[in-house]
């Protein structure tokens, strides 16, 4: 006879690792004996060698993948080019915008019922259209190029062409479908650009963050907080590529298991057609190509620096923050535009230092902030970037408060505002404080 406590079994069932199946057998002088079949969803192995894995999402528990070989990459970044990170970087030193910046536009977003923002969380731009994930409201919105609101994509419920909670986006720049990582159902949805339903994929393992590479093979990354305790081939890595059917056959990164649970914004992100990784609290930044990861950037402190083993050791959040009381790290926070790289590194109670750096010839400009110019009047408009577009410019986002605000110093100051052009004047004044927030694009000049 098998002893099962029911809440531990309802707890694992919850957790995706089991299934329970209960059957009612008839006994005689009407005896009846429940049956309990427990079968294990996760690291079951078949007659193939092969390691079958069902589905963790609560809408569709019945499919199953099988995993046969998960090779772990090498990440050694010795042979990545270096950049050293000055010992005055958090120093009260400021980035001029007349000297780095040019080409400055910046383009309201179209404010409606329908379209408005929280916070941005991840802005992504294709077809000279921008895909705005609203982590805040739940909404992942287009807009075109000028502003104008297009759609929303997804719809928002339990169903199974519905997403619950939006905790990442990505966009398949070939299939021009947007892909929805639904942390909630734990599936992933796609949707035209429009916002069509195509159809939606149920998740096997736990991630945070995807990306779609060649042959719309898969590119995962996983938390530290995040385990796959059940599947030995992938627990506990940070970096998970698969195939299109969401098959693992590569790992990289394994984190301890008892450990600190701090972790970065976006360390998997897109740029140019390109899959870059930084995994958390480690000292470089790795392209993702053809099945292999690429160390492309280390870093290399001159003074103070966390050190690149950190990320290795099974220490607890307090260890870890006190680490990170005396010693500068990259805080996770990069975006790329072919040879032109924007950085940031940080440490605790100091202001965030700002890296300019130029990967073709290694110059590097940086600061705590950035230096306005009177002679130029939308240098006040400029921020650190967020992403890029088509066409090779940054982006930034600033709120409408701000520009509101900006608009008021133009006001009191005519010899500025004559400085602007009429269209930039007409945008700029009908700004509102309560409007959607401002993109605003721009190159650097060589540096």
């Amino acid at each position: 006879m098998i002893h099962v406590k029911i809440n531990h079994v309802k707890h694992l069932i919850d957790r995706g690792v089991l299934y329970l199946k209960i059957k009612i057998v008839k006994m005689n002088l009407f005896k009846y004996s429940i049956v309990l079949s427990l079968t294990m969803l996760l690291g079951c192995k078949d007659n193939n060698n092969k390691t079958s894995i069902q589905s963790i999402s609560p809408l569709d528990r019945n499919k199953s993948i099988r995993i046969n070989r998960v090779d772990e990459l090498n990440f050694d970044n010795e042979q990545a080019r270096k950049i050293k990170i000055p010992a005055d970087v958090l120093e009260e030193r400021q980035i001029k915008v007349e000297e780095l910046f040019s080409n400055i536009e910046f383009t309201p977003l179209e404010t409606t019922d329908k379209s408005i923002i929280g916070s941005i969380n991840k802005i992504i731009c294709d077809s000279n259209f921008y895909f705005i994930h609203d982590k805040r409201n739940n909404k992942v919105l287009r807009f075109n190029n000028e502003g104008k609101f297009l759609n929303s994509i997804g719809s928002i419920g339990k169903g199974p062409m519905e997403v619950a909670n939006i905790g990442d986006v990505a966009i398949n720049r070939d299939k021009k479908f947007v892909s929805i990582l639904d942390y909630k159902l734990k599936k992933i949805v796609k949707y035209t650009y429009s916002g069509k339903y195509l159809f939606s994929e149920p998740l096997f393992y736990v991630v945070s963050q995807h990306e779609y590479a060649d042959n719309e093979a898969m590119v995962f990354s996983v938390t530290r907080a995040q385990r796959n305790t059940d599947i030995p081939a992938i627990d506990s890595y940070g970096l998970l590529l698969a195939d299109k059917e969401s098959v693992p056959f590569a790992v990289a990164f394994k984190n301890p298991k008892k450990s600190f649970s701090n972790k970065t914004i976006n360390p998997l992100r897109s740029f140019g057609g390109k899959i870059y990784y930084h995994h958390p609290f480690s000292d470089g930044i790795w392209q993702i190509e053809d099945s292999i990861i690429r160390p492309i950037l280390k870093f290399e402190f001159e003074k103070n620096g966390l050190s690149p083993e950190v990320w290795k050791e099974s220490i607890n959040n307090k260890e870890f923050n006190k680490l990170l009381d005396k010693n500068i790290l990259f805080s996770g926070d990069y975006v790329i535009l072919n040879d032109l790289w924007f950085l940031q590194v940080y440490t605790n109670n100091q202001p965030v230092g700002a890296l300019f750096y130029n990967y073709n010839t290694g110059a590097l400009k940086y600061g705590v902030g950035l230096r306005y110019s009177k002679e130029i009047p939308l240098s006040f408009l400029v921020g650190y970037p967020n992403g890029i577009t088509d066409d090779g410019f940054f982006i930034s986002i600033r709120e409408a408060m701000d520009l509101h605000s900006i608009k008021k110093i133009f006001l009191k100051n005519k010899k500025i505002k004559e400085t602007l052009r009429r269209k930039d004047w007409d945008k700029l004044n009908k700004i509102k404080p309560t409007d959607n927030p401002v993109i605003v694009t721009y190159k650097l000049k060589d540096f």
